[in-house]
């Protein structure tokens, strides 16, 4: 729950900010080359998925699920 994943405008946002969307995959698998972190999301979507990974929309500092994860830390 500590990195985010930027998943929209992925077509506009990805090169200029060199896969910098996909840091969630950065601190999963940290020798992972950064032009293959969008192939490895892919790969394990499901699997990540089903851990609430955290979203950001475009242009914003907080996740867009926060919520889910403040119940989490409330349990």
């Amino acid at each position: 729950m500590a990195s985010t994943m930027c998943m929209v405008w992925e077509w506009l946002l990805t090169p200029p900010l060199v896969y910098h969307n996909y840091h969630l995959i950065h601190h999963l698998y940290p020798p992972l080359p950064f032009h293959k972190m969008h192939k490895v999301w892919y790969l394990k979507y499901d699997q990540l998925n089903a851990h609430d990974v955290s979203y950001q929309t475009a242009f914003t500092m907080t996740p867009a699920n926060i919520e889910l994860h403040r119940n989490f830390h409330q349990r």
